[in-house]
């Protein structure tokens, strides 16, 4: 199958790990893996600010760039480009099917061989606008049981704090945007007594990763005792046999 990867303005300017990560993960499933040079961006931050004209506009541009692209299925690392583009339907504007990479992994787990090693505890943080938003809870669990022992934070699924740089509020007031990082650390992640955090969303990943640093200094932690924040598709990927 013919298949666009959809890196995301995020991930492809500050998370570029995830972005390789993904593409070595679609190549060793057997897909074909098609980029673009000239991504631009889904236009979900346009929708979520409520530019809706701007946002139209952009949708007719971006589908004709993937029209071009002559590929049967999108696949993205992006919890917001995987909820922006299923908002292009509303906008009249048609284009592929659309998967996060949550949804691939999960739909081919027979096919890929994991190291056999003791699993770890991670706890999963659900993304806005993978988990409320598009109702997406059951696959990412699914793939992550596969490798490590999944434990719920106090809050998860539908009552899942947000990370804080939902909306592009780490752009606009970083340091409440870190803070709501904080607080989701402190009070669901930290009683669970698990190090390492997972997410499926560039986004959430540098939100929470900047927010477990400044938790880590607030504390008075000793070294090697920071919660650690990883990415779906880099996390999975070092799982995988070579």
């Amino acid at each position: 199958m013919r298949v666009l990867f959809w890196s995301g303005c995020l991930a492809r300017r500050r998370v570029q790990d995830s972005v390789n990560a993904a593409l070595k993960i679609l190549e060793k499933l057997g897909y074909e893996v098609v980029r673009l040079n000239n991504e631009g961006c889904c236009g979900d931050p346009l929708m979520l600010a409520g530019y809706t004209q701007y946002a139209l506009e952009n949708a007719k541009k971006v589908a004709k760039t993937i029209s071009d692209a002559n590929v049967d299925l999108i696949v993205t690392g992006c919890a917001g480009c995987y909820r922006g583009f299923s908002d292009y339907e509303d906008y009249g504007v048609d284009i592929p099917k659309v998967k996060h990479m949550v949804h691939i992994v999960a739909e081919n787990l027979e096919k890929i061989k994991f190291k056999q090693t003791e699993k770890e505890k991670v706890v999963y943080h659900d993304p806005c606008e993978l988990g409320r938003w598009s109702g997406v809870y059951d696959e990412p669990r699914k793939v992550l049981s596969s490798v490590a022992e999944v434990v719920e934070p106090l809050l998860s699924k539908e009552e899942a704090r947000c990370c804080g740089g939902g909306g592009g509020m780490l752009t606009v007031k970083a340091d409440l945007s870190i803070r709501v990082g904080e607080i989701r650390i402190e009070r669901d992640i930290e009683p669970t007594g698990v190090k390492k955090i997972v997410t499926a969303c560039p986004a959430c990943y540098s939100t929470l990763s900047l927010a477990a640093g400044k938790r880590w200094i607030a504390t008075g932690r000793k070294k090697g005792e920071r919660i650690e924040v990883l990415d779906f598709s880099p996390y999975i990927l070092s799982k995988m046999e070579v």
